[in-house]
């Protein structure tokens, strides 16, 4: 039997954070074509719009961190 992470983090409603901040973008950037293609109902636009302002968070806060230890080398 094997595990799948994805479906247990769905099922308690836990965000996996992508591996890179690359991913994050790419499903930032899905969402945000969803929400301007009109097809979906003011629910699913809803909960995608959680769904993004979580993503954005996380990827702030990832940047922030990268900005962090830039300047921790540059001096």
């Amino acid at each position: 039997m094997s595990v799948n992470l994805s479906e247990i983090a769905a099922k308690y409603g836990v965000e996996l954070a992508a591996e890179k901040p690359e991913e994050s973008l790419k499903q930032l950037e899905a969402i945000v074509e969803a929400l301007e293609g009109g097809r979906l109902d003011l629910d699913a636009s809803f909960a995608k719009f959680e769904e993004a302002v979580k993503l954005s968070r996380s990827l702030k806060k990832r940047l922030d961190g990268y900005e962090r230890k830039l300047e921790l080398v540059t001096g």
